[in-house]
């Protein structure tokens, strides 16, 4: 709880910084979001010590809110947060089960333009990204699963921009992630600590209403 805190206190001043010296002219909108991709995790197991490698299968689905500094204006530069909910699945490609997790995201983009007209802007850039996911075990609800990821990687989007500061936005990434969490049986009394990496892509599409945000 303290972390997440942190994160979105960090990600609210960092919003304010960028856009007090020109509050009006941003855009805050929604956005729709697919994605998935494998990891590999070591658990480590509580009792005995033991450790051992699982193939993972990721994939994520969530909606949120988005803010971006620079829609359709014609600067270079654009800050996009993006915060959200998300339900996921983890499955266990070895025979170790398959979780359903609902939780929630967080990203950061730090877009530069590579086209810039008035009804179009294309920008690319690198996010940053924080997930927490909590769920349960297909079969056995029991058996409880915590995660935490984050991710570093390209993305790129596209803004459609309309009359009447409406704005269509597409963007699309590949993050490479590392994740730490946990296993836990409550029905046996067994844990198991989880630590790895792996890689990430996604989709998303929103709309986004622009604040004094035009093309000159």
């Amino acid at each position: 709880m303290k972390r997440k805190s942190v994160a979105y206190a960090v990600s609210l001043l960092f919003v304010f910084y960028i856009t007090a010296a020109d509050a009006m002219a941003l855009g805050l909108g929604f956005n729709l979001s697919g994605g998935g991709g494998t990891s590999e995790w070591t658990l480590e197991d509580q009792w005995v010590y033991a450790e051992y490698d699982e193939d993972v299968e990721t994939g994520q689905a969530g909606i949120g809110f988005v803010l971006d500094t620079t829609v359709a204006k014609d600067g270079i530069f654009n800050y996009r947060l993006n915060i959200g909910i998300e339900e996921g699945e983890y499955e266990f490609e070895d025979g170790g089960g398959s979780f359903e997790t609902a939780g929630w995201f967080m990203a950061h983009d730090f877009g530069f333009a590579i086209v810039r007209k008035k009804n179009l802007r294309l920008w690319a850039g690198p996010e940053i990204r924080w997930s927490y996911s909590h769920g349960e075990d297909e079969i056995d609800s029991s058996i409880e699963l915590d995660v935490i990821t984050w991710g570093v990687g390209p993305v790129v989007g596209l803004n459609f921009n309309f009359r009447k500061g409406l704005t269509l936005a597409l963007k699309a990434g590949a993050l490479g992630t590392s994740s730490v969490g946990r296993i836990e049986d409550k029905g046996m009394g067994l844990e198991w600590d989880i630590e790895g990496s792996g890689a990430y892509s996604f989709f998303n599409v929103g709309l986004i209403f622009r604040l004094g945000d035009e093309y000159p």
